[in-house]
């Protein structure tokens, strides 16, 4: 079944001058309410987010609070995933983190030392997962982490409680990713060896993994730049340039998305096209980014008894959001009525097409919206996948 992004969560944090502290927040964008982002989780200075869609559950790191805090995708049931951890010494903080479910485990790096540490989703059991490389010259330690399993791996599950003795690399699944100052590493689960994915790098922040093609992209804020390789490091090129400075990054089924902290933007590629987009605008210094991927649904559902039900009502009704702000990403349209100029909001419908092949034509006359590109995206594949069934 086609697959589409159904929410954004994105990380905002700003210097407050009057309390003299930083101040942020984790935002989520649903698919049916593009106009109205809702507030998640408040913090000090949210950086890293991940999503465990198995268990409905986000984990946000703060590096300044510091601590690494587990909520509903709603924002309820807010609780830290391991007390007492942090701020032991200075700059001591959790900095990047993924997830493993079928591991039943959230992975994470932490400022100031190249450890990657791990603990079961509840927070209990936590172990060093790779020691990094020490040699690495890095002021902060990794940032970006993701976790690949062996092939056959992808439900794999220890078949009893860790022991407090034993670590995680005794059992062989697969390897740990991270960035460092001018590479990419990983290390070899099984062995704890270290090796150098790529190299000749400016400054790659975040990573991400895409298993079915068997990829890597990640971030470089320094030269500005959305780049991809194999998982070997192989076939290394350019997703997207002269950007003002990428940070945060997340795979769709169809589109790959980034934050921009600089100019306060999220991102998006299409994937087919390699056409780049402005999805949110108006943020303030965006890092952290997930998605809620899901299979896509028909604009009219039926339930149980036969009446039609919208395919927003089905969506919004599995998370609903805890409050609202005022949106910065309404996009408006001017119309004349008697010789005056007026301002409208633009009918989200009117931009829609069923057909993707106008997609480009689209693109050359205004900027589409986050729906747009969504839909017309879980079209395409729609399209592709009953033309794949027709063949002989």
């Amino acid at each position: 079944r086609p697959q589409q992004t159904l929410s954004i969560f994105y990380t905002e944090s700003d210097y407050d001058p009057q309390s003299r502290r930083w101040v942020g927040r984790v935002q989520k964008l649903d698919r049916d309410q593009p106009e109205h982002p809702h507030l998640v989780l408040d913090g000090v200075s949210p950086t890293g987010l991940a999503l465990d869609p198995r268990h409905g559950r986000l984990f946000v790191t703060d590096p300044k609070a510091p601590s690494i805090m587990s909520c509903e995708l709603d924002g309820s049931d807010s609780r830290p995933l391991v007390k007492g951890l942090f701020g032991k010494k200075l700059n001591d903080g959790p900095w990047g983190v993924t997830i493993a479910p079928s591991l039943n485990s959230v992975i994470w790096t932490s400022t100031g030392h190249p450890a990657v540490r791990r603990a079961d989703l509840d927070g209990k059991n936590v172990q060093i997962l790779a020691r990094g490389d020490p040699h690495a010259w890095s002021a902060t330690g990794p940032f970006g982490v993701a976790v690949c399993l062996r092939p056959g791996c992808a439900s794999a599950k220890l078949n009893r409680p860790m022991l407090p003795h034993e670590n995680l690399s005794e059992h062989g699944l697969g390897r740990v990713y991270w960035t460092s100052w001018g590479r990419i590493q990983c290390c070899e689960i099984s062995t704890g060896q270290v090796s150098t994915v790529v190299s000749g790098l400016v400054d790659p922040v975040s990573l991400v993994l895409d298993m079915n093609n068997r990829r890597i992209f990640w971030t470089d804020a320094k030269t500005g730049k959305v780049q991809c390789s194999g998982l070997d490091g192989s076939r290394v090129c350019d997703v997207a340039t002269g950007l003002a400075s990428p940070w945060g990054i997340a795979l769709g089924p169809t589109h790959i998305f980034w934050t921009d902290r600089e100019r306060g933007v999220v991102q998006s590629c299409c994937l087919r096209t390699g056409l780049v987009r402005d999805v949110i605008s108006g943020l303030r210094e965006p890092r952290g980014l997930a998605l809620l991927n899901g299979p896509s649904v028909s604009r009219q559902l039926r339930t149980e008894s036969g009446s039609p039900l919208s395919a927003a009502k089905q969506t919004s009704s599995a998370m609903k959001p805890r409050t609202g702000i005022t949106s910065r990403t309404n996009l408006q349209v001017g119309v004349k009525v008697g010789g005056t100029d007026i301002e409208r909001p633009r009918r989200r419908s009117e931009d829609l097409r069923d057909n993707s092949e106008q997609e480009d034509t689209q693109a050359k006359r205004k900027p589409p919206s986050m729906q747009d590109i969504m839909f017309r995206s879980a079209s395409a594949l729609e399209r592709l996948q009953a033309e794949n069934r027709i063949q002989p």
